[in-house]
């Protein structure tokens, strides 16, 4: 959602070439998840690049933390839970195959690819609920649009 990043420009993708779907830390809420769904479906893609990065409002913060603050702007307490997180790599792992993640390091202007150890987790017993991309089903898995022959 940063307005400060041009995914598309970072990635040289052209016009019509991806999809992008901005929201606060790169989650895959269910509005997200509902637009990957209907962008695969519907118009044939097959590949999500997610893009964290670094300077991130809820990079090492805590939900109470941001609970607190929407609620001392607005005085109304969120009803669900806001996406904080402690480690970015984490935050866009890949946890299958046409998901690829990203951080872009703002002060230099540069991306660089969530290490590919980090991303094999398929020998992890998982001790908490799954978040973010390990909510994805294999059938929502989209950004890049399919090239039309």
């Amino acid at each position: 959602m940063d307005a400060r990043i041009d995914p598309v420009s970072l990635f040289g993708f052209d016009r019509g070439d991806a999809h992008v779907i901005r929201n606060a830390g790169a989650r895959a809420t269910p509005d997200v998840l509902r637009s990957l769904a209907l962008s695969q479906a519907i118009l044939g893609t097959r590949e999500v690049l997610v893009l964290g990065h670094t300077g991130c409002g809820l990079f090492q913060r805590s939900e109470a933390d941001l609970a607190e603050a929407i609620w001392s702007k607005s005085g109304h307490r969120p009803g669900m839970e806001m996406g904080a997180f402690q480690d970015l790599d984490q935050a866009v792992l890949a946890y299958r195959d046409g998901i690829h993640g990203f951080v872009y390091e703002l002060d230099a202007g540069s991306v660089r690819p969530v290490a590919k150890e980090k991303t094999d987790r398929s020998s992890e017993t998982r001790s908490r609920p799954m978040t973010g991309l390990e909510m994805l089903r294999a059938d929502a898995l989209s950004l890049q649009r399919a090239r039309r022959r």
